[in-house]
Parts: C-alpha cells; structure tokens; sequence
C-alpha cells in the first residue's frame, strides 16, 4: 500500500452540517464560525471570515492605511499571493531572506531592512511551525513596526504556550481543503485592535457571499478529493495515475492545484464563504485539536526517526508546531522524489517560490541565497494525521534506500 502526500480531513459530520444549513438559511452561520474561531483559536480576538487568504491580508493592510511608498517587509521564500496583496494595498513588498536550514524570516535581516517607510513586518508560520517570535517581536517593538502574522498554515499552533495568531496587531488564516481545518475555502483575517476591526468589517461588507449553487460545487470536488484519497482508491487509481503522469519528470497533482503568480484584481467581486461552507467549518473546529494532535505525534514522530538520516536536512521544530507539513532539505530534491514515487512513498515539491526573483515584484527583486536554497531543495513528506506507526516505518525505511541511490 502507497503512503498518500496528503488526506482529507473531511467526513460525514462535515456533509450533515454543510446539508443543515443548506436549508436553515436564516441561520447566521458565519457569524457563529466567527465566533467560535475567536474563542477557540484566538481568544478575544474579532474574526471576520473572508473570501481568501490574499484578501484577508489585503484587508488588514488597506485598513492600515497604506500609501504610496511604504514598505512592508515579508520573507522571500514565500507564496506570491502575499507580496501581491501587499502591492495591492498600496505599499511596496521589501523581502527579507530566512534563517539557514529554515523556512522563517532572520530576525537579523529584518532589523537591517526595516527603514522609515516601514508600516508592517509580515511573519509567516509556514507548514504549522512556529517561527522564533522572541526576537522577531524584539525588534519589531524597538522599531515601532506592527506584526500581522501569515497563520495560514498553522490553525491551533502556539508559540510559548500562545497560539498564533495572538502574538501581533493582527493575523490572517486560510481554510482550503488541504489546511488543517477547512471551509471547503476561504480564509479569515482578525484583529484585537478595535479602530483597524471596524475599518476589515467595512472591507468585508463589499463582497458578495458564494452562491448555494457554488457551495455545492465547493462541496462536490472536496467529495471528490476525499474520495481519491482514501487508502483503496488511492492505491488502485490515484497513485497508479501520479505514477503515470509522473514519468514526464511533471506533478499532476500540481498541475491541478497551482495558482498563477499574478497580481491581485477583481478583489471586491470575489464572494465570501456561504452558511453551508461555515457550518463545515464549525464541523472542522470541533475536531480540529484531535486532527492537529494527530498531525503533531506523527510528526515528531518521524522526526525521531529521521533524525540520523545522511543526507537530508531537517529544519528546526518547536514545540507548538500542528505539522501541516513534513518538510526536508535535499539538493537533488527532483530525483529524490522521484525515486521515493518509485517505492510507494509520495511526496511533494510544495508551492512557494523566492519572490526576491520574480520579474512580477521587480522594484523588490533582490538575492536572498537561503530563500532561493528553500525553493530548489524542499522536499514534503507525508504528515496526515491518518499515518499509522507502519506508515511512518516504511517512509523511513524507503528514504534511506532512496537516499543511496539518489546520492
């Protein structure tokens, strides 16, 4: 039996409360998603669901009051869709390069960066860990720069015993259905900061809500991915097709799920999540500390056991990580892949990139070598929470055979 890159959390909990309030449509379902996301995630924090994650970021920005010539700093390794929104707010994305063997921005070049136009500091927990806040937040404070925190991969993840999400002005989270708690999509940004609340929640009154008729096709395609996923249909048809599709040297599975890097337009046109797709998400919210617990004790788990692995490097891992992501270091990541799809294991180049060389952010275009190391060399192992103990044994055993004949 192959090991899948991922599996749907999705189940018939999720389809009853997607069909209740289907029907119930006086129900203020979103409104209680954003209530309860609030207590449960964030505290005393105002939540305000949005259509996605680039637009949650946009609203807290443009709710800043961003002008022409101001600065915000994110990291270079990243998704283009955050310094898309942060030129669609009005203000110019300054990157900053990562930490060595990380994925998190260096609190060292974030202090040379930040300059006299710097309105924000964007830090990103990518792949459910948390980045070393302390000296983030160090120098954050003596500069007088605010921190909007990017948890859109890190729902119910913590930093010191804090979830993120608390640790700055405000945050924004995205809810597709491969995150750790999903809407089917969509995405949510917040904000203890009543002045810049009331500004997103005037923002987020443009927008249209989505369709029941969507809704349905939302749901129709997250069916269909739970299904392809499933252990029996994943290894009677899915990998066999990944296998297949694969000997080009491309990802089908990429070529599904990518999203051009483009700028950021149409944006008060794109609709909010429906009742149907937040009652999904209250589904989600009552399952989600047993999912995240899951996703950590397999991750720490393989951690252990790839800990004497040759030839790999594994990032730091703090405690507090959910484990959206397994990610590994490994400068022939192509071949290493594709050896592991080889012996049943399937893996995932992910979808960042370094911004810093995108022609798209030219006035930000600059050299961040351990961004651009992070972009060529990641490689995603599998971290679901639906891995069993001989799961994580045969991903072990099959990378140090890989791993011999790839180096």
């Amino acid at each position: 039996m192959a090991v899948a890159r991922f599996r749907l959390t999705l189940s018939i909990r999720e389809a009853r409360y997607f069909m209740r309030h289907s029907v119930k449509l006086r129900t203020p379902a979103q409104e209680r998603f954003e209530r309860v996301f609030a207590r449960d995630i964030l505290g005393d924090r105002r939540v305000f669901l949005a259509p996605s994650g680039r637009i949650a970021e946009y609203w807290i920005l443009a709710s800043m009051g961003m002008k022409p010539g101001d600065e915000v700093i994110t990291q270079g390794f990243n998704f283009p869709a955050v310094p898309a929104a942060i030129e669609a707010a009005g203000a110019v994305p300054i990157f900053a390069d990562l930490r060595p063997d990380t994925f998190e921005i260096d609190p060292a070049q974030l202090e040379e960066k930040i300059g006299p136009r710097t309105r924000a500091v964007i830090v990103t927990h990518l792949y459910g860990n948390p980045a070393e806040m302390d000296p983030i937040i160090e120098v954050c404070e003596r500069k007088g720069v605010p921190i909007i925190e990017d948890c859109a991969q890190a729902v119910g993840a913590s930093y010191h015993g804090r979830n993120l999400g608390t640790l700055g002005l405000a945050c924004y989270f995205t809810f597709g259905p491969t995150k750790n708690i999903t809407l089917l999509g969509g995405a949510a940004a917040a904000t203890g900061d009543p002045e810049l609340g009331t500004r997103i929640a005037e923002l987020s009154q443009r927008h249209p809500r989505t369709s029941i008729l969507q809704s349905l096709k939302l749901a129709a395609k997250a069916a269909g991915m739970t299904f392809v996923t499933s252990p029996v249909p994943f290894n009677l048809v899915t990998y066999p097709a990944i296998r297949t599709l694969s000997a080009g040297g491309g990802d089908p599975v990429h070529t599904v799920m990518a999203e051009k890097a483009e700028p950021l337009s149409g944006i008060e046109q794109t609709p909010l999540p429906s009742g149907p797709m937040a009652g999904v998400g209250l589904a989600q919210l009552e399952r989600v500390e047993a999912l995240n617990a899951a996703r950590a004790r397999n991750g720490w788990a393989l951690r252990e056991r790839l800990q004497s692995v040759e030839g790999i490097v594994l990032p730091p891992s703090v405690d507090g990580n959910v484990y959206l992501s397994f990610p590994v270091f490994h400068p022939r990541r192509l071949e290493l892949s594709q050896e592991l799809q080889r012996r049943g294991v399937d893996t995932d180049l992910g979808f960042m990139c370094d911004c810093s060389q995108l022609t798209m952010f030219s006035r930000s275009m600059g050299h961040n070598p351990h961004s651009d190391r992070a972009a060529n060399e990641i490689l995603h192992l599998p971290v679901h929470p639906f891995l069993r103990e001989r799961d994580l044994d045969r991903i072990e055993r099959e990378l140090r055979e890989a791993l011999r004949r790839v180096m």
